[in-house]
């Protein structure tokens, strides 16, 4: 198994940090993927993994913290920056203590994974970003490249795992809600669509005729009868006298 020494943190002496052949390669040759099988990840994590696959191939730099060249700790400093606006500490033994430690059962894609590579076994000195199926992704000797974490320099010098809580806190908000617009000028389901109202013209309608009592002519208009004695002293009356001859 071939060794490369080199730094990934920020502190004065290198450490050593093993590169196998295998390491961000696959048999044939071809470069390995980042993104791991699941599907399913939350944009967050598929924006964090993507950044990071971005810099697959860059050389490794002491101390770098751009394309040019980069070390352990500026890569993951980077990656969360770039793709979601997080700052991290810049060297390795910090940005373990930054996370809230986790067990490698419970990492998620995203989360970090820290090594002691040094003299000192206690003494956090390489970082890497966690991508799934035992793979991480760092910046060794050789560059960024991907590499099984399960193999046995990696395995011995595991000083732990942490995940940063302002990135799980992403994860915890669902990114499928989605706003319908609201329709423009439509009726609703229990509204039907305004009609166009004709006004009729008024009909002409005959008042009621005004109910006139008939006059009474002179042959309907009866006299009040009175008894005999009136009758007969009202025609004795109007008989005049007339001279005898």
């Amino acid at each position: 198994m071939a060794l490369g020494l080199s730094s990934c943190s920020t502190s004065r002496k290198g450490v050593a940090v093993e590169v196998s052949g295998r390491n961000g390669r696959s048999d044939d040759g071809q470069r390995l993927t980042v993104t791991p099988a699941d599907k399913q990840l939350h944009v967050s994590t598929q924006r964090l993994l993507a950044e990071a696959e971005s810099w697959l191939g860059t050389p490794y730099k002491y101390g770098g913290n751009d394309r040019e060249g980069v070390d352990c700790s500026g890569l993951v400093l980077q990656v969360y920056l770039r793709a979601l606006g997080i700052s991290l500490p810049r060297v390795s033994a910090e940005q373990k203590e930054f996370c809230v430690p986790t067990s490698k059962g419970s990492l998620h894609p995203g989360d970090l994974l820290f090594f002691a590579t040094g003299r000192k076994k206690d003494s956090v000195s390489h970082v890497g970003i966690f991508i799934g199926e035992n793979r991480m992704i760092h910046a060794s000797s050789r560059g960024v490249m991907v590499s099984d974490i399960a193999e046995g320099y990696y395995a011995v010098n595991y000083a732990g795992a942490g995940y940063v809580e302002a990135y799980r806190a992403m994860l915890s908000v669902s990114p499928d809600v989605k706003t319908e617009p609201i329709p423009q000028n439509t009726a609703s389901a229990n509204e039907s669509t305004p009609q166009p109202v004709t006004v009729a013209p008024p009909s002409t309608v005959t008042p009621p005729s005004t109910v006139t009592p008939a006059e009474a002519s002179p042959t309907q208009v009866q006299e009040k009868i009175s008894n005999p004695d009136d009758a007969r002293a009202s025609v004795l009356g109007t008989i005049k006298e007339r001279p005898i001859q």
